[in-house]
């Protein structure tokens, strides 16, 4: 199991993740948690940095842009999905089942408009 780890670390890392950590799946107080994979007894999350000069147009009132193209566009919606799903597929091959949830924004239209994974 070491080794599994290990290269779930190393698979992330190659991907840009900074942090990669373990947890049990019953450390979870919410039951809906529960619900999206029940049988699930490992929970594996990655943290990816955002580059600070991406705020720094910002901070001196410059430009704006930086933050949502690198930080949110690129960071969020092409390097974070492309390392969960390399991570999910390496854990498929290796005879684990695999459930990739990313940051899913949590401002909706309406109050319930949203599916139980996005409350």
């Amino acid at each position: 199991m070491k080794q599994l780890k290990r290269q779930i670390i190393d698979l992330f890392r190659s991907e840009g993740a900074d942090i990669v950590r373990f947890g049990t799946a019953g450390r979870f107080s919410d039951p809906a948690v529960r619900l999206l994979m029940p049988e699930a007894r490992t929970v594996i999350g990655a943290a990816f940095r955002q580059l600070r000069g991406t705020k720094r147009g910002i901070e001196e009132g410059s430009t704006y842009y930086q933050y949502t193209t690198n930080a949110v566009e690129v960071l969020e919606e092409n390097v974070m999905p492309r390392a969960l799903l390399r991570v999910s597929s390496f854990l498929e091959k290796n005879g684990y089942e695999a459930l990739p949830q990313r940051k899913t924004p949590l401002v909706m239209a309406a109050k319930d408009d949203t599916a139980f994974e996005m409350d």
